[in-house]
């Protein structure tokens, strides 16, 4: 694979010295991270849109290069069953279209550069196993995504719900995501050569970021330094999430690739169009959203499970945060992460990680409840989940397949409008009572016979109540998440000690 992504950066690098190629502008306003998306999913309101009808007709002109393609693919969809993800992937298709085109930095480079891309890995490709590799569909698929998904949607969801082939992973994760963006690579360039204020939390987290994986586990590695520049990059491009030990975990899969350029780019599309981004900032509302959603499916859709756990107080943070702010990536194989950015990237984020989780929860949920101890739950959840698919992950993909008549974006976003709706309640609530609090403490102290002018604070006392800065709080917040996971494993460790110990006392 580092071969590949060699082979690559040098396409690259003599791509940009090609004549300038046609950039597309989008309507200028700005991106709004909100929990609620705005808009409704329909194939009529998406195959409506100016985005749509452009990027259609873009991939008509492509097939009328070779009419032989065309015929073949459209017998091909037509021959496969209704597919239940083609809700799943107009739906992030439409919101992807929507959030480009009001942010005034989406400046997308055409197709040409990917085509390219595809062209160099195929003629690099010489593995007799890669030979069933279909590549005028993936070649259809870089030229425009979005009109090939419209066109074809049938055969897309299989497609893409049988594995990317690993060769092309790269290059089509960047067609899906529509991340080749001349703003974006630019300002890595520009952002890569300044000095992040995260670098020393960074550098320290390096090591424990896939310490079994070749790329990265080397101390100071091209794999280390690659990943170390991109996670300081971001940190400056985005001062509000800046750095957060699980970033590191999203980035990783992309840099095992693609060069760290185009990594950049679609991480950045990763965070802002498939609302990753919302998990990270100070207050993590998107996190909170996503563990309230997930709580309420496992309620809904396996009562005696969520029944279960609530009876042995595990509650869903200590498990399942790790999961969404990662993409399972901090517990599970890289070849199972792989097969869920597949599906991330096409389908979207927040649909995948509610379908995989519930899915896995299902297929282990006997196993479970034969726990007694919290540990043994806890740690069961935490590290062992995967077990049950004797290292299968097209089988979990399966298990999460079948659960999309379940969990429907319809659900998803009803759920969300529950939760700002109770979140809101709370917050009002909140602020009655501070009132009235406030109110009686201010009439207390003017009946009081002290009402002497408050005293002058010193310069010492003044810079001691100064509010953190972003950067320390975020620092503090690893350290305490640090914490809880070493006490966890202390907790384990003893009750293996102790287990231990009662054995020998027995012999």
């Amino acid at each position: 694979m580092s071969k590949l992504v060699n082979a690559l950066q040098q396409q690259e690098e003599e791509y940009r010295h090609r004549p300038p190629i046609h950039l597309r502008t989008s309507k200028s306003s700005t991106i709004r991270h909100n929990l609620l998306s705005p808009t409704r999913t329909t194939s009529s309101t998406l195959r409506g849109s100016p985005t749509s009808r452009r990027r259609t007709n873009s991939f008509n002109s492509t097939v009328k290069k070779d009419v032989k393609v065309l015929p073949r693919l459209e017998e091909e969809n037509a021959s496969l069953p209704p597919q239940d993800s083609v809700e799943f992937i107009l739906a992030q298709i439409e919101r992807q279209n929507a959030k480009l085109d009001e942010d005034p930095k989406s400046v997308c480079i055409q197709s040409n550069q990917l085509k390219a891309n595809l062209s160099t890995i195929q003629k690099l490709t010489t593995n007799k196993q890669e030979d069933n590799i279909d590549w005028e569909f993936w070649t259809a698929l870089t030229e425009d995504f979005s009109s090939v998904a419209l066109k074809l949607p049938h055969l897309v969801s299989a497609k893409l719900r049988a594995g990317i082939p690993s060769k092309v992973r790269g290059v089509i994760w960047q067609a899906m995501s529509q991340s080749a963006s001349l703003n974006l690579e630019t300002m890595y360039g520009q952002l890569v050569a300044e000095h992040s204020p995260y670098e020393r939390i960074i550098q320290r987290d390096l090591a424990r970021t896939f310490p079994g994986i070749d790329m990265f586990k080397q101390e100071g590695g091209h794999g280390q330094q690659s990943l170390e520049r991109v996670l300081s990059a971001y940190s400056l491009y985005d001062s509000l999430v800046g750095y957060c030990q699980g970033l590191a975990f999203l980035v990783g899969p992309l840099l095992l690739n693609m060069p760290e350029q185009q990594a950049f780019c679609v991480f950045v599309r990763l965070m802002e169009t498939y609302e990753m981004r919302t998990m990270f900032t100070l207050n993590m509302e998107g996190l909170q959203l996503r563990l309230y959603q997930f709580s309420s499916l496992l309620d809904q859709i396996l009562p005696d499970l969520s029944e279960f756990l609530t009876l042995h107080e595990v509650n869903v943070p200590m498990y399942a945060s790790q999961w969404f702010l990662t993409l399972f990536a901090y517990a599970f194989p890289m070849e199972l992460i792989l097969r869920i950015y597949d599906i991330v990237f096409a389908e979207g984020a927040a649909e995948t990680i509610m379908r995989v989780s519930i899915a896995m929860m299902k297929r282990s949920k006997q196993r479970i409840m034969r726990f007694t101890e919290f540990e043994d739950i806890l740690d069961f959840l935490s590290n062992k989940l995967y077990d049950a698919y004797n290292n299968d992950p097209g089988q979990v993909i399966s298990d999460a397949v079948q659960l999309s008549n379940v969990i429907t974006k319809e659900k998803l976003d009803h759920l969300a409008e529950t939760y700002v709706a109770e979140i809101e309640k709370e917050q009002k609530q909140t602020e009655q009572v501070l009132a009235v609090r406030f109110n009686f403490c201010r009439k207390k102290k003017t009946m009081s016979w002290y009402n002497s002018a408050p005293k002058k604070s010193s310069e010492s006392e003044r810079s001691s109540l100064k509010e953190p800065s972003v950067s320390e709080l975020h620092h503090q917040i690893e350290d305490l998440l640090s914490a809880i996971s070493q006490m966890q494993r202390e907790a384990v460790t003893l009750k293996d000690e102790l287990m231990q110990a009662k054995l020998d006392k027995m012999d």
